[in-house]
């Protein structure tokens, strides 16, 4: 980021690995997230002099055009692979009833982000203490997980997933609601992954 002087992203992009850290996102790279950039002509002034000569008239024309650029960083999108997507009821029951299942489901989350070309696939939490390596990252991530902790309010997260379908029409919530174990499921990730931000 640095080659292309949008060293003031970097903060946007530590944001979205928390995020991605605390919903066990497994699918961040190169094509889901970036910065939008928008030019706006705000400014066009026109002078046209008109001349006769021999009967003939010729313009002169000078178009003088003030442009901005704004640039910022994209909304965080395509973070469908994490909170057990991939399970089945009976294997969200089976990770809910077995400790040691879902120990190892919140162990084994890793981002698509490799530290090193030659390395395996970090978890979300090495990948940010290898960025807090850098003295220059270091106190703007810990901030940023000191936020995210005096923010998070459990209650409040349970009462979210748990009324997600709420709205949704009768006919329609046995084929696209969500079971009461599956709400349960992704609480229980969530709410484990956000006190691990409390080990980087």
């Amino acid at each position: 980021m640095k080659a292309y002087n949008a060293e003031f992203y970097i903060q946007e992009f530590i944001r979205t690995l928390i995020f991605d850290a605390i919903i066990g996102n497994s699918d961040r790279h190169q094509s889901n997230w970036g910065i939008i950039e928008s030019i706006n002509i705000t400014k066009i002034e026109t002078n046209k002099n008109n001349f006769s000569f021999l009967f003939k008239k010729h313009r002169k024309q000078s178009i003088n055009l003030e442009i901005n650029v704004r640039k910022k960083s994209a909304p965080i999108y395509d973070s469908g692979c994490c909170l057990g997507r991939e399970f089945s009821e009976e294997q969200i029951q089976q990770h809910l009833d077995i400790q040691s299942k879902f120990d190892k489901y919140i162990r084994n989350g890793v981002s698509e982000l490799r530290i090193e070309e030659t390395r395996k696939k970090p978890s979300h939490e090495e990948l940010l203490r290898f960025i807090k390596k850098h003295e220059e990252w270091s106190p703007f991530i810990d901030n940023e997980i000191r936020n995210v902790l005096n923010v998070y309010n459990q209650k409040e997260i349970y009462e979210l997933i748990t009324n997600i379908d709420s709205n949704l029409p009768e006919q329609y919530r046995e084929k696209y609601g969500l079971t009461y174990a599956r709400k349960e499921f992704i609480f229980q990730v969530i709410d484990t992954r956000i006190n691990n931000l409390k080990k980087i």
